[in-house]
């Protein structure tokens, strides 16, 4: 059974995330319109709401979201398993959806 309506884009891009700010930092191994997948040895539980702030390098994108799942791995596995997690975006500016497009 298929879970995601879109297609996902594997594009490594910057992000710095958090609940009240960006105080933490990882990086995209995939995006959509509707949701990406955060690389970050940092991350939060399912249901937790965040804050994204995604840097392609010529533009900032501030995104609202929500953490759907969730993977940590100890430690010694990080350089050949990121830990991360799935979030689906419930709020993004419209230059968002453009620079999804061009991707």
């Amino acid at each position: 059974m298929e879970k995601r309506r879109e297609k996902r884009l594997k594009k490594r891009v910057l992000v710095k995330f958090g609940e009240s700010g960006f105080e933490r930092i990882g990086f995209t191994s995939n995006v959509s319109k509707n949701g990406l997948y955060i690389n970050s040895t940092q991350i939060y539980p399912s249901g937790r709401k965040i804050k994204i702030l995604l840097s392609d390098g010529n533009h900032n994108f501030s995104l609202k979201g929500e953490v759907k799942w969730s993977i940590k791995y100890p430690s010694h596995f990080h350089s050949y398993i990121p830990s991360g997690m799935g979030v689906v975006i419930k709020e993004a500016p419209g230059d968002y959806y453009d620079f999804v497009g061009r991707i």
